[in-house]
């Protein structure tokens, strides 16, 4: 978790801020074996998938800037992730298969331009989901049944 905890160097403050974390597991609801993490990994915050009863874990995100936004689907299969360019908070929700390594087969998650995160909520047969982009509030939708990526509902 980064080497900056250990410099003697630098004064106690900064070695308590630069010190590793991890987060609350976020877990899959029908897969209970299988959870999500956020934990710092090099200093930076990112997202990891843990599956306990192989007790592999798996770093999902690599980014400069770190990733702070994420969750896992109903199923277990999927993790989704907001992929803001700067850090910005501004950017895209995007969706891997749960332990694959960062960049391993990720995809934007909707056909909706960038916007500010407003929340993601999941569901077993519907992936509802809504984002701010400025003023306005845009959703996307799944019909119930459909197991496609969601396509924008004005």
């Amino acid at each position: 978790m980064g080497d900056d905890n250990s410099r003697p160097d630098l004064p106690d403050w900064e070695r308590r801020f630069r010190a590793g974390r991890v987060g609350l597991p976020d877990w899959a609801l029908d897969a209970p074996q299988r959870c999500v993490v956020e934990a710092t990994a090099d200093g930076v915050l990112e997202l990891h998938s843990w599956d306990r009863d192989s007790g592999t874990f798996t770093q999902l995100t690599r980014r400069k800037e770190g990733t702070a936004y994420g969750t896992i689907d109903p199923s277990g299969a999927w993790v989704w992730w907001f992929d803001d360019a700067d850090g910005d908070e501004f950017g895209v929700w995007r969706r891997q298969p749960f332990g694959a390594a960062p960049g391993e087969n990720e995809s934007a998650a909707t056909d909706l331009e960038p916007s500010y995160p407003a929340g993601l909520a999941r569901g077993r047969h519907q992936v509802p989901r809504l984002q701010r982009r400025l003023d306005r509030v845009r959703g996307a939708r799944l019909a119930a049944g459909e197991r496609r990526h969601p396509r924008y509902v004005p």
